[in-house]
């Protein structure tokens, strides 16, 4: 007797989202805990499955992308699907995906977006440049749960060191941002750190209240919820600062 068709919806509505799924992810996050044997069976099965085609760069050999022309596949979408990202950004967004998961599988978060939704949608989004030919949307926003209403965190993934000028615009806009309570950038290394620091002293004031955090890489890649948030000269975890959020809002109602 065959075995049934499996239809692997998880991994399609997550691509939906972003635009890829690579095979890391599909792993991690959909098959979670599962045998090694299972893992590779539910990963040639989704290979296999027609939904998805295999990226054409060579150096994305574990990156999939969403077979549109596959009929089925829009009866299945909750949502339309975001465009694929450049090919020179998807190790970028997959590094942003991945962090996101990981506080997601926490409980922590009540809804998150990232830039391909942005880019799609072109709403509720924070437009960081007003040059409509070239606009620069956040990495992600993320909604914390809380007592009151959602903590929102914007997260900014720096992996190569941009010019000081480029900073300057970024940190700018951001200080005019409604909505925010806090700006994540995850830095690659201390030099991109000490740069945006820096540019933050001299370029960021928040007329809403929101702070700007520099957390590493490594940080956001293991642990994002115990790892180090650096800001304001103070040094705790991000569960911990969401934490003293959440104990601010209820102050408030009070």
């Amino acid at each position: 007797m065959p075995r049934p068709k499996i239809i692997p919806i998880e991994a399609i509505n997550l691509a939906a989202r972003t635009g890829f799924i690579t095979k890391a992810l599909f792993k991690e996050f959909i098959l979670r805990n599962r045998p090694k044997s299972s893992v590779n069976r539910s990963w040639s099965e989704l290979v296999n499955s027609g939904f998805f085609n295999r990226h054409s760069d060579e150096r994305m050999a574990d990156v999939y992308l969403l077979n549109k022309r596959k009929k089925e596949l829009q009866e299945l979408l909750i949502q339309q699907p975001a465009p694929p990202p450049y090919t020179g950004i998807i190790r970028h967004d997959e590094i942003a995906l991945r962090g996101i998961l990981l506080i997601e599988d926490r409980g922590f978060l009540e809804t998150w977006k990232v830039e391909s939704e942005f880019k799609k949608t072109r709403q509720g989004v924070i437009q960081l440049e007003s040059n409509s030919q070239n606009p620069k949307f956040p990495d992600a926003i993320l909604n914390f749960k809380a007592p009151h209403k959602p903590i929102r965190v914007a997260i900014e993934i720096e992996l190569t060191q941009k010019e000081k000028r480029r900073y300057e615009r970024i940190l700018n806009a951001y200080s005019f941002a409604q909505n925010l309570d806090l700006i994540i950038f995850v830095c690659a290394n201390k030099q991109i750190e000490n740069a945006i620091i820096g540019t933050a002293a001299k370029f960021f004031y928040p007329s809403a209240g929101a702070e700007v955090g520099i957390m590493s890489k490594t940080d956001w890649l293991t642990d994002p919820v115990l790892g180090d948030l650096r800001y304001q000269n103070t040094v705790c975890s991000l569960g911990t600062w969401i934490d003293d959020q959440e104990k601010l809002q209820i102050q408030n109602i009070r």
